[in-house]
């Protein structure tokens, strides 16, 4: 599962922007995931720009980002969004009840 964080028109520099302002001042992620369906965005030209972002360190989660920032570009309809977001953790089997 995925935490949203942010939905963005689908133009490279819109999104290189949003994750800039979801970052501030703080550290940024080690490590930005591109994912695509149906060739709705170029991934490999996504990854290689963003790519910028990351952190050399590999990014250690200690700001409010995760140590991965995943970036989703999808159709819906007729229409291709991008969608900013991090990896969920997994619930642990106690707290969701299970035996």
């Amino acid at each position: 599962m995925t935490q949203v964080h942010s939905i963005e028109r689908p133009r490279l520099d819109d999104v290189e922007k949003a994750i800039v302002r979801l970052i501030g001042e703080d550290r940024p992620p080690g490590r930005i995931v591109v994912r695509t369906r149906d060739s709705a965005i170029d991934a490999d030209q996504w990854t290689r720009r963003l790519g910028r972002l990351v952190d050399p360190a590999g990014g250690d989660g200690s700001s409010g980002l995760p140590q991965v920032l995943e970036i989703y570009g999808i159709r819906i309809g007729r229409r291709i969004v991008a969608v900013i977001g991090r990896p969920c953790p997994e619930p642990d089997q106690e707290s969701s009840g299970a035996l």
